[in-house]
């Protein structure tokens, strides 16, 4: 998300100095650090599941996605000013227009 990465500092410091979280699976365990039900690592595994046909993984996978990105915006929301936001408008058009 551009405006995580705009508006909030995600380096973490490690062994090697710091080291800049841009992922949604790193920046969502650096702001709110819930459990979640991802069997994965990261989402080169979900593609080889895929790949494989795991399904049940693969949803659970992308269920969790949603959950992260979901909490990533009602946590930006808390914290970031709404005219930081660049949104679209996703309204379907009037009839006729």
């Amino acid at each position: 998300m551009p405006i995580v990465k705009k508006r909030v500092n995600t380096k973490v410091h490690g062994e090697d100095g710091p080291e800049e979280i841009a992922d949604l699976c790193g920046t969502y365990d650096v702001l709110i650090a819930e459990d979640h039900c991802d069997p994965y690592e990261d989402s080169n595994e979900a593609v080889t599941a895929a790949y494989n046909g795991d399904w049940t993984s693969l949803v659970l996978h992308n269920v969790a996605d949603i959950n992260r990105t979901q909490q990533l915006a009602d946590w930006m929301q808390r914290y970031v000013p709404a005219s930081d936001f660049q949104l679209k408008n996703l309204s379907p058009p009037l009839g006729g227009q």
